[in-house]
């Protein structure tokens, strides 16, 4: 099964943990709780071919890690929220 992974980044407080969360549950979060770091899979199909979303919520402190991690590492996807 392919496996594409996906960094969340975004400053404090934008929504990146309650739009990771609806996307891979479903589940709206009604409260907010600041993110230290999540991770998640998600088995969506692509082409009609299974595979697995690796989803990496970030903190906002560690954006500018993040950040340089995922420009080196071109099989990375980046979505700024």
């Amino acid at each position: 099964m392919r496996e594409f992974k996906v960094v969340v980044l975004g400053s404090g407080g934008v929504g990146k943990s309650a739009l990771t969360v609806q996307f891979v549950s479903g589940c709206f979060m009604e409260k907010y709780d600041p993110t230290i770091e999540d991770f998640y899979r998600k088995e969506i199909e692509v082409d009609n071919s299974p595979c697995v979303l690796e989803i990496l919520d970030t903190a906002e402190r560690e954006i500018d890690r993040y950040i340089d991690i995922s420009i080196h590492c071109p099989d990375r996807t980046r979505v700024y929220v």
